[in-house]
């Protein structure tokens, strides 16, 4: 979900936002340096008062980009520096990052996490600042800009892509506003057809030309903080269909979809359902209280013809009974006593729990499901051999409880036996977390799957292993594919009447314009690649991992571990900050021999990084990535140079194709492995000394 919020405070990050920009105020060489009077949040509506928002979306599909666009007046008598967060959903990308100098637009790119490091420590030294747009967190960016001088509106731009999930057939897209006077444009192109365009939050006027449908919309109220729409896509359930991207004289991409029917609860099927509690010590206080309250969650939904056990682990294991026990009042009222008693606090022993789980499941034909709640903090290969060798149907659900969890090793698991992962932060997330985990259990739909191709040759596809379709749910394949002409898809599997094959062709021209497709594709990739990299950090191929990593955020403008998004103006470029920024664009890292610099961290240590000044200062988060001034993708033109409040229009043109399709960015292993969540690491950044420029 996409969050902004507002606050006013000096001298800490504390607002999101969406993003802002310049304003014409007189060159800095024709004024008197001002004084320098603090740190202060965009929106505070003292000092950094929101001037004009305009939000402009593009759908294609199921894709969606947003270009927000945001103008903030300096208030006070002196320069202050302007600070930002944005909070977008953890799917979303940042994909643009422009501010203004007075007419001057500033356009940030993605370069080497060392190399932007590097030019912004040296121009922070000279006491300039360039703008800077970091990651702090999942989906949380922070923006700084210095300096906004007396009475400038200050303008900034920011671009971010997602993809929007379908459940049930049902597409929703939301989108922070900094007011509820934001002026919003969405325009919906989707081959499929779409129906039941509707909004909670926004008042809409709808036109349909062409096959594209235009929206806009005024908030339905002064508080409004969020554009949300919703709208039904007009394809029957469990029909493939395709997208295709190709660069005269690349590979292409191709981008899947299979949206499965919406659950009936007359098809639910009788299952057996083995729940595998952590409580070990690190699960001690809140994660084993949520981890109980999602054991007890499911417990409660379980139907009378369903069984049941329940195994809790520490360093040993205890099991509630021999095998799953058909549900009866009985039998449940147990099952809730014993997990009511979990707490014991010894070590931990994920492989240990899961043997006896496997180990306890029945030989009859009813579809079984075991679902892991831990942190993960346990050996990552004992647990891995469990359950590879384990050769029973069995489908494995982890769910990574707390924050501070093992991300990529439950992701792996439940990889391994055609499960998901779903993560559960806070008490929160229980009920609505374990209600669609229980639709997925309750309503397999399409299982067994395997992938195959005719014509054109699809490598690398993502994810490699291809999870179960549960009812309500979707499946997104990405590929790169060689050759062109017709190709014809095959997904094969199993439906409760037996074996089903769906197919689809698409035609792979020698050039296609969707650059997204290819977008999509390197992000499936970079993620197999920091999952093998968080479970191996120290493998002989590490160095050769991160090394494509870094190629590919350079290559397809996105955030990893290994690059970083900077914006600074032309003018304040030395001879040799202008040499690290043309290194950085050919992929070239200064800090590469830095073996600091390949460290990988996991989501715990990300998440208690402190974000402030001075001490809780010396980090650097990674952030992500925009086009080039001169490759400018955001789709907005603004109107004149200086102008007040701007006129922001909507550029019909299409957007510049970012780069996207390289034959040799994809060098490395062999692609297989699981796709998982982006793991973010964070590296040093020195200290920055403020002072008036």
């Amino acid at each position: 979900m996409l969050a902004l919020h507002f606050a006013a405070a000096v001298g800490a990050l504390t607002l999101a936002c969406s993003i802002a920009v310049v304003e014409a105020a007189p060159p800095r060489e024709a004024l008197a340096p001002a004084p320098v009077l603090g740190r202060f949040d965009f929106g505070d509506p003292e000092r950094l008062p929101l001037v004009r928002q305009t939000l402009a979306v593009e759908i294609d599909g199921q894709h969606a980009r947003t270009v927000s666009n945001l103008v903030h007046r300096n208030a006070l008598d002196g320069r202050i520096e302007g600070l930002a967060t944005l909070e977008l959903a953890e799917s979303a990308r940042v994909t643009g990052f422009s501010y203004w100098n007075g007419g001057e637009r500033i356009v940030g790119e993605v370069l080497p996490r060392g190399t932007a490091r590097a030019i912004y420590d040296e121009t922070v030294g000279r006491r300039r600042d360039p703008g800077l747009l970091e990651q702090t967190g999942p989906g949380q960016y922070s923006l700084e800009v210095f300096p906004i001088e007396p009475g400038e509106r200050k303008r900034t731009q920011f671009a971010w892509a997602q993809w929007l999930e379908q459940h049930a057939g049902l597409v929703s897209y939301r989108a922070p506003l900094a007011d509820a006077g934001a002026e919003v444009s969405v325009e919906i192109a989707d081959g499929r057809g779409i129906s039941g365009l509707r909004s909670d939050s926004h008042t809409l006027r709808v036109t349909t030309k062409d096959g594209r449908t235009r929206v806009t919309g005024k908030a339905q109220s002064t508080t409004t903080r969020e554009l949300h729409l919703q709208w039904t896509v007009g394809a029957p359930p469990m029909t493939m269909h395709g997208w295709v991207h190709r660069e005269r004289g690349d590979d292409g991409y191709v981008l899947l979809h299979v949206a499965a029917p919406a659950p009936d609860a007359a098809a639910r099927v009788a299952k057996d359902v083995t729940l595998v509690l952590d409580e070990s010590g690190s699960m001690e206080g809140e994660p084993l209280a949520n981890g109980k309250a999602a054991a007890a969650a499911i417990v409660e939904r379980l139907d009378a013809a369903d069984r049941i056990n329940v195994v809790l682990f520490d360093d040993r294991v205890e099991a509630l009974f021999d095998a799953p026990r058909p549900v009866t009042a009985e039998v449940r009222r147990k099952a809730a006593r014993f997990i009511d008693g979990a707490g014991n606090g010894g070590g931990t022993n994920v492989a240990l729990a899961l043997e006896a789980a496997l180990a306890r499941q029945s030989d009859d034909a009813r579809p079984k499901s075991v679902l892991l709640l831990t942190d993960g903090e346990s050996p990552r290969e004992p647990a891995f051999a469990a359950v590879e060798a384990d050769t029973r149907d069995v489908r494995l659900f982890t769910i990574g409880v707390g924050a501070h969890v093992d991300t990529a090793a439950l992701q792996r698991l439940a990889a391994l036996k055609r499960g998901r992962y779903t993560p559960i932060a806070t008490a929160a997330e229980i009920r609505p977390a374990m209600r669609q985990l229980y639709t997925r259990m309750a309503a397999p739909v399409f299982v067994g799957l395997a992938l195959a191709a005719e014509g054109p040759t699809l490598v690398r596809t993502y994810p490699a292993t291809l999870p179960d379709l549960f009812a309500g749910d979707e499946l997104v394949i990405a590929a790169r594919v060689q050759g062109d002409g017709e190709l014809d898809v095959r997904l094969t599997g199993t439906t409760t009447a037996g074996a089903k094959t769906l197919r689809h062709t698409l035609n792979v021209p020698p050039a296609a314009e969707r650059p997204w497709v290819g977008s999509m594709w390197a992000r499936a990739r970079i993620e197999d690649l920091l999952t093998r990299l968080a479970l191996a950090p120290r493998d002989a191929d590490a160095p050769e991992r991160i090394e494509e990593v870094t190629r590919l955020g350079v290559t397809y403008d996105l955030v990893t571990p290994y690059t970083s998004f900077l914006a600074i103006p032309e003018s304040e470029l030395t001879a040799r900050t202008r040499e690290l920024l043309e290194r950085g664009r050919a992929g070239d890292d200064v800090s590469r021999a830095d073996t600091s610099v390949g460290r990988v961290v996991n989501m715990e240590e990300f998440r208690n990084i402190p974000v402030g000044r001075g001490t809780n200062r010396d980090f650097t988060s990674v952030t992500e990535s925009s086009a080039t001034a001169a490759r400018d993708s955001t789709g907005i033109r603004l109107a004149g140079t200086t102008a007040s409040e701007s006129d922001y229009t909507v550029d019909p043109s299409p957007p510049a194709a970012p780069r996207a399709g390289c034959a040799h960015c994809s060098a490395g292993d062999d692609g297989s492995g699981p796709t998982a969540v982006l793991v973010l690491v964070v590296v040093a950044l020195a200290r920055r000394r403020r002072g008036a420029a």
